[in-house]
């Protein structure tokens, strides 16, 4: 996917940019002021501090974390680090989003002592698949990261 993407910013008639496959090699090019984290959702916290300890600010996508423990990480690395890590939720900027915010910060609602989010979207299953070889060019253990080893399946490895 890497190559495909960069071969399509030089078909652009744009500069081939570095290409990393291991964010960690990408964390030692100084030149670089922040990352965006659009990887697999196991990965965001720990790639997350690892920009904050390498100077960087982030942008990291929903999940940035899986529990409290590993936000508090995140904040605590943004604060050691003094970095700026932004996580991405849709709609936050949204006008009707910002205005209800701002009724219940001026008391509008009463006192809120419990929220709860309902999301009615059907989405269908995607089945179950049988333990695969890895496909060629993608490296399984780095992919993994730091989550539990599993055979490789298409299910896990691909949201479908």
């Amino acid at each position: 996917m890497l190559n495909k993407r960069l071969g399509e910013i030089e078909t652009a008639g744009k500069k081939r940019p570095a290409g990393y496959s291991d964010l960690r090699k990408l964390l030692e090019d100084k030149s670089i002021d922040a990352i965006s984290i659009a990887t697999p959702n196991h990965s965001h916290t720990l790639q997350t501090i690892w920009g904050c300890q390498a100077g960087e600010d982030v942008y990291v996508e929903k999940p940035c974390s899986h529990n409290m423990f590993e936000a508090r990480q995140i904040v605590a690395a943004a604060r050691k680090y003094n970095r700026i890590v932004q996580q991405g939720s849709q709609s936050r900027s949204a006008a009707a989003l910002q205005d209800g915010v701002q009724k219940m910060r001026n008391g509008f609602l009463g006192d809120v002592y419990m929220a709860r989010g309902l999301c009615y979207k059907w989405r269908d299953t995607i089945g179950r698949t049988s333990a695969s070889p890895v496909p060629e060019g993608v490296d399984y253990d780095l992919w993994l990261g730091p989550a539990p080893k599993h055979e490789f399946t298409k299910n896990r490895f691909h949201y479908n």
